[in-house]
């Protein structure tokens, strides 16, 4: 578990950092804290530290929604945007298509691997190009294809 100053030399109260993390489209807030996720066991002790301590931890993908919902008011922004790994794609035990990707994975990227594989997965929000899936699984961001794909 970390302790007070272990906590203050992973993430940041820099203005400048934080500001990256704190608006998306139309929402500005004002976390005390950043955090940029690089491996799961650091973001694990983060989490856990803040939840003692009563910090609330905001989730943030890339900042490109209208939802407010990558946005704190206070506590910890904890990006995942370098947790982007495409892990697999291909077919489970059942025949049925599936991906296991990390939440930092760019959507784009994601469609552009699946389609290789000739797979279609259809959630195409209008910033398909920069966000982030766990940001669009996390806020079900769908797009205009859920219209004919559900």
């Amino acid at each position: 578990m970390l302790n007070n100053e272990q906590f203050s030399k992973t993430v940041s109260s820099d203005l400048a950092t934080r500001e990256k993390y704190s608006k998306d489209s139309v929402y500005k807030g004002n976390p005390e804290y950043s955090f940029v996720a690089n491996d799961w066991k650091t973001t694990g002790e983060i989490i856990s530290f803040c939840n003692t301590k009563a910090i609330p931890v905001t989730f943030c993908g890339g900042q490109t929604s209208m939802t407010g919902s990558s946005v704190s008011d206070s506590g910890l922004a904890l990006s995942l945007g370098l947790k982007n790994k495409i892990i697999d794609i291909g077919l489970n035990t059942q025949g049925e298509p599936f991906a296991k990707v990390e939440a930092g994975v760019n959507l784009g990227e994601l469609k552009k691997e699946v389609e290789k594989l000739r797979f279609f997965y259809p959630p195409d929000p209008t910033s398909y190009q920069e966000v982030q899936v766990g940001a669009t699984v996390a806020t079900n961001a769908t797009g205009a294809d859920t219209f004919k794909y559900g």
